[in-house]
């Protein structure tokens, strides 16, 4: 199961990225900020995740708490 969560998560984390990287294209962005903002959310998307992830156990412990 923690294989599928972790693929799931990346593969979103990419359709995130790209979505990004269309939309400022679309908006004829120069590329300097566009790559900017696509390597930000990137970024931002896979920190997100890999803290959820490797805090899983903590964030299981403090769910069954409240």
């Amino acid at each position: 199961m923690v294989s599928v969560i972790l693929l799931s998560g990346l593969f979103i984390g990419v359709i995130a990225t790209g979505l990004v990287f269309a939309d400022m294209n679309r908006r004829n962005i120069r590329s300097q900020i566009r790559y900017l903002w696509t390597g930000f959310v990137g970024v931002l998307s896979l920190g997100g995740f890999l803290a959820v992830y490797v805090l899983q156990d903590v964030l299981y412990q403090f769910y069954r708490l409240c």
